[in-house]
């Protein structure tokens, strides 16, 4: 039985921090449609100032003419490996756009209850439409 109680609440936490990362994903790329860096504060720590900067590069990246980032949806969040000795982890928000799925929305985020958005690498890539760096993210 406590085997069963122990699978039990192990799968309910890794759904319960799935669906927070999916909604972090959800709530990222809203903020850049809508050009809202207020409806990432539930994610944000001490360090807002700099994800403040760095998420201007990539507004300005979905809002370039020729890129239309309303027609932007997430399909999926997937969550990498915790950053060896850091209290840290990768997610990528793979979304579709004119038909292909893209997986350059890349955040870091930190492990535990309520994770908060600690980096937002790869800013010059985000929304960029690289055909030669399409799927290297998942891979990697």
């Amino acid at each position: 039985m406590k085997k069963i109680l122990f699978v039990f609440l192990l799968l309910s936490a890794t759904t319960l921090f799935a669906q927070t990362e999916q909604k972090m994903g959800e709530d990222f790329l809203r903020s850049v449609q809508e050009k809202n860096f207020a409806l990432l504060k539930p994610w944000l720590g001490k360090n807002a100032k700099t994800m403040q900067e760095k998420w201007n590069q990539v507004v300005e990246n979905a809002h370039r003419n020729g890129f239309d980032v309303k027609a932007v949806k997430i399909k999926f969040v997937t969550a990498g490996e915790q950053v060896p000795n850091m209290p840290m982890k990768t997610i990528i928000a793979v979304y579709e756009y004119d038909g292909k799925e893209w997986d350059d929305l890349v955040l870091m985020i930190t492990t535990g209850k309520q994770p908060k958005l600690v980096e937002i690498p790869l800013t010059s890539y985000m929304f960029k439409l690289d055909e030669g760096r399409r799927g290297k993210n998942r891979i990697d």
